[in-house]
């Protein structure tokens, strides 16, 4: 039995052991000639993007939700950084304050453990009231450039 789908005109099989050349043609004419393996691993690339972009927005209600009853907090950042991504919470006060972090820590294990962030590598930091320049060290410069006018 034949699976209808390969039968389909409109179907190309692109098989990881394949040996041969793809050109691929964009609507825009730019073309991309690569190995078979090359653009199976592409197309299972971009799979992979797609899905930590829905864990991303996944991820930022779950730190909003967090954040809700957290009054101490002056500021908040999600920002990336070499090996995944770094929350950053700048407090109002520099006292120390357990309960806190206790709440901080949770929340670090519950997106750790939870399979709905697999593709999301997560670092959490608290920093107690500061100076913008401090701050401005945790974070990448592109973060306090101004944007371009156009």
């Amino acid at each position: 039995m034949k699976d209808n789908a390969i039968e389909d005109k409109t179907v190309i099989r692109l098989c990881h052991t394949a040996t041969g050349q793809v050109l691929v043609e964009t609507g825009d004419e730019d073309r991309f000639l690569m190995t078979v393996e090359a653009a199976a691993h592409a197309c299972k690339v971009y799979g992979k993007i797609a899905e930590v972009g829905k864990q991303l927005r996944k991820l930022l209600v779950k730190l909003q939700d967090w954040l809700k009853d957290k009054g101490d907090v002056r500021e908040a950042y999600l920002t990336p950084r070499d090996s995944g991504m770094l929350f950053l919470i700048v407090r109002k006060t520099k006292k120390f304050d357990a309960a806190f972090e206790d709440a901080l820590s949770d929340l670090d294990l519950d997106v750790a453990n939870d399979e709905a962030f697999d593709l999301i590598r997560l670092s959490v930091l608290a920093l107690p009231a500061t100076s913008e320049d401090s701050v401005k060290s945790f974070l990448p410069a592109a973060h306090f450039e101004a944007p371009d006018a156009k």
